[in-house]
């Protein structure tokens, strides 16, 4: 987690703290029903599922905003454009790697996709409502902002895959 924030802070050249680190686990309906608030969401494939990556809207916008010289305020109309996506998409791109580097390597290589979503998460089909879903949630303050969430969601049997295959 801190390896990501660092790298984040280094390429933003904006001082990034990480805040508190939160782990939740729970079903992936309950997960859904509790986000409500627009997010940019990137899945990552790993095996033969998806580790989501979720940023809150308003971190987004800011992200965004700093990588294209600004102060890392966010936008008073969080919607990302196009273009903001794709500036977006390159940072995703990068905290993807601080994410394999993390495991040693234990993704495959892997495409990151990403959707910039309105007003409603995208569902994963391959995931039944029931299946356990654990989030990890790495809350980070830029500047005089309040925290800011970034969450990784696996799927449990991944997620136990990952610690399986990785050298303790």
């Amino acid at each position: 987690a801190q390896d990501l924030v660092s790298s984040l802070s280094q390429k933003l050249k904006i001082k990034l703290e990480l805040h508190q680190i939160r782990c939740q686990q729970a079903s992936y309906v309950d997960f859904l029903r509790e986000t409500s608030h627009r997010v940019f969401q990137a899945n990552f494939p790993v095996f033969d599922a998806s580790v989501h990556l979720y940023i809150d809207e308003v971190l987004a916008s800011a992200l965004v905003n700093r990588t294209l010289g600004g102060r890392g305020e966010p936008a008073p109309d969080t919607s990302l454009s196009a273009a903001e996506r794709a500036v977006l998409l390159q940072l995703v791109t990068a905290m993807a790697s601080q994410l394999d580097g993390a495991w040693q390597g234990a993704f495959p290589k892997f495409a990151v996709s990403a959707t910039d979503t309105q007003s409603a998460l995208l569902v994963d089909n391959t995931l039944a409502k029931e299946d356990t879903y654990v989030v990890f949630g790495l809350d980070l303050v830029m500047g005089d902002e309040p925290p800011r969430c970034i969450r990784l969601g696996y799927r449990r049997d991944i997620l136990y895959k990952l610690i399986g295959d990785f050298n303790l």
